[in-house]
């Protein structure tokens, strides 16, 4: 199965628990979403609320933790194009070179 993410820990200990229910809820919001088909995946950091507020600080002149923070890379209307692209032999050669 593909992976739809990527988990970081920064200053927390590993927890496969966390893991496994992180990974099965984007799993199910790439199917639903129609975005496993793609190449596209999703990078979740998981830390501490110092480290939080930090990011707040400097990304977003918040001087205090939250629960989350997201930094999208795409904008919606981006999405609905990777969504309904077809691949083309020249993407698919490209995926074959990167592979190599």
């Amino acid at each position: 199965m593909k992976e739809n993410c990527e988990i970081i820990y920064k200053n927390l200990e590993k927890n496969e628990s966390y893991e496994s229910t992180i990974k099965e809820v984007v799993n199910e919001c790439f199917k639903t979403e129609k975005l496993d088909k793609t190449n596209l995946y999703i990078s979740i950091t998981l830390t501490e609320p110092e480290e939080i507020s930090k990011i707040n600080k400097q990304y977003r002149n918040i001087d205090r933790a939250t629960d989350v923070l997201s930094f999208p890379m795409f904008e919606k209307e981006e999405l609905d194009t990777f969504i309904n692209q077809k691949p083309t032999n020249t993407d698919v050669n490209a995926q074959r070179d990167i592979l190599r």
